[in-house]
């Protein structure tokens, strides 16, 4: 069952980043992940049952973070609180785009994937 949304349990600074491929100046190509828009959110563990259900059991940090509706965040963004970074697995609209829920899981990388 869905708990509900309340926008004063959104009280986690979260930054959205996307992965951006610019010259390299010697005929190649960087990439670097570059801020995109930072963020408001409330963030729920994701419990063992939804993460069997959801994903064929992943056995890693994974966490569900609600927001208000954004229309320009992607699944090859990811997300950055806590001095962490968090590969988004998946992006569902609630309400009626007046806020979506982002299914995260955790990553050590600090680069491109």
């Amino acid at each position: 069952m869905l708990k509900k949304i309340r926008a004063g349990n959104m009280n986690a600074k979260i930054t959205v980043q996307s992965l951006v491929e610019s010259d390299d100046g010697a005929g190649g190509i960087e990439t670097t992940w570059l801020d995109k828009s930072l963020i408001w959110g409330e963030i729920r563990s994701l419990r063992l049952s939804e993460r069997i259900v959801a994903y064929k059991f992943i056995n890693a940090i994974c966490m569900i973070v609600i927001t208000r509706y954004m229309s320009d965040i992607m699944v090859s963004d990811r997300l950055v609180f806590n001095n962490k970074i968090y590969r988004i697995r998946g992006i569902f609209n609630l309400s009626n785009k007046s806020f979506i829920e982002i299914i995260v899981e955790e990553t050590n990388e600090k680069s491109a994937y």
